[in-house]
């Protein structure tokens, strides 16, 4: 890989574990249309999910005591059905429908980040309380196959979340603690399934050091942002970024 591509890689890295590290989404909506870009086909996807779990590994000891363990349980058992299917809809998918059907849930995602902050705007925030098994499994599951193809299973929780009307600290630990579940089984799987290359491996070691550098640069960034100046320019990169996947596809 050319010096170049391996800078643009290196940048969009940092710049998608500093969003996580800040909002606990994100990464994917950064980093997956540019890593789909530059490594040009579906390999693309086992760096993606190596490098989160890089990232879970730093994050999740923080968070994982907050989130209610009963959603919890029933997120993983949907996810452990989706992951699986995701990976066999990744492995018949062609790269040009892939980066294309990216950029549309990106969209999507933005859409409903707008949606989101409507819904909770002036509106008070609720511990956990009873869990609606049916509905808390099926994000589940859709999360789960949406981590497998794309890398990103927060657009169906975070309208769970938004609904639910949590406290930020118990959603971004539930979020962090649940994804990096995900990453796990799906890298587990793509290991067994044979869709793991040595070559993706090396690309998430060398660009493990820039997780770690985004990771602690979000934290800290996370702290002097405003919460209206970030999520405005959050909502302006998902939608750059959804359009940027739209085009390379095209």
């Amino acid at each position: 890989m050319a010096s170049t591509g391996i800078l643009i890689l290196l940048a969009a890295t940092f710049a998608g574990a500093g969003v996580q590290a800040a909002t606990g989404f994100g990464f994917a909506i950064v980093a997956a249309p540019v890593f789909l870009a530059v490594i040009g086909d579906k390999s693309a996807i086992p760096v993606l999910v190596a490098l989160h779990i890089v990232q879970c590994a730093l994050l999740v000891p923080r968070v994982w005591r907050q989130a209610p363990l009963p959603h919890l349980g029933l997120l993983a058992a949907g996810a452990a059905f989706g992951c699986p299917f995701g990976l066999v809809l990744l492995d018949r998918l062609p790269v040009t429908t892939l980066k294309i059907a990216l950029g549309v849930v990106i969209l999507a995602f933005a859409i409903l980040f707008v949606v989101r902050e409507r819904l909770t705007t002036g509106i008070g925030v609720i511990m956990p309380g009873e869990v609606t098994a049916p509905l808390t499994a099926l994000v589940g599951l859709a999360s789960g196959i949406l981590t497998s193809v794309f890398v990103m299973p927060g657009p169906p929780l975070m309208v769970y979340l938004a609904r639910e009307r949590w406290p930020r600290d118990a959603s971004r630990a539930v979020s962090l603690t649940f994804f990096s579940g995900c990453y796990v089984t799906v890298l587990g799987l793509a290991a067994a399934s044979g869709q793991l290359a040595m070559a993706s491996v090396i690309e998430a070691l060398w660009l493990s050091p820039a997780v770690v550098l985004g990771t602690f640069a979000g934290m800290a960034v996370a702290t002097r942002l405003s919460e209206s100046h970030y999520r405005t320019a959050l909502l302006g990169l998902m939608i750059l970024s959804g359009l940027g996947a739209i085009a390379s596809g095209l």
